[in-house]
């Protein structure tokens, strides 16, 4: 399958298996429904998610990046359920290392995060870029860096100090990790 591209709205969201009506998405458009609205950002530092009963490996099938009302949004989509782990963790740097032997990856922005999604994998269902230059005001670079033993890991290029918060949807299961605007 290609990937599908939606511009509508203000929002870049690459999702293989996208709504052919809309074009989109992984995220939800309700901001009364959204169960991150009230929750506080966090800035600097990481922040760990895990799950018990994940599967051996989480196939990512969609990588999204959209504008929101004072934040910018990065969602992951996975077919058959959450990964057993997700760290974010945020840098003052827009410098990334790339992995055993690789070059530095140096992104837009001058601040950074990194999205490693232990248990995961990235190449078997999602066929979307796996570099995503935005334009918006917190997230200006979305790039894959690495495929750490059993997992994967993003970087994200910020305008801004990285200030964050992450939770899973269900139904379907999406990662969510939203960046603060200034």
């Amino acid at each position: 399958m290609l990937a599908a591209l939606a511009l509508a709205g203000g929002s870049i969201v690459f999702h293989p298996e996208a709504d052919r009506a809309t074009g989109s998405t992984t995220t939800r458009a309700n901001p009364a429904g959204d169960p991150l609205a009230s929750e506080p950002f966090k800035c600097g530092g990481s922040t760990g998610l895990g799950v018990g009963d994940a599967p051996a490996v989480a196939l990512i099938t969609s990588v999204g990046v959209t504008e929101q009302s004072g934040f910018d949004r990065v969602t992951f989509g996975f077919r058959n359920g959450r990964p057993r782990q997700v760290v974010v963790a945020t840098q003052d740097t827009n410098r990334f290392n790339a992995g055993r032997g690789a070059p530095v990856a140096v992104l837009d922005g001058s601040r950074g995060a990194t999205i490693t999604l232990y248990g995961s994998d990235a190449h078997s269902d999602f066929s979307g870029p796996t570099d995503i230059h935005t334009g918006y005001s917190a997230v200006v670079e979305l790039r894959e860096i690495g495929a750490p033993a059993g997992g994967a890991e993003w970087a994200v290029g910020l305008a801004q100090a990285p200030c964050y918060r992450m939770a899973f949807y269900d139904n379907p299961v999406v990662l969510v990790v939203d960046f603060k605007r200034a």
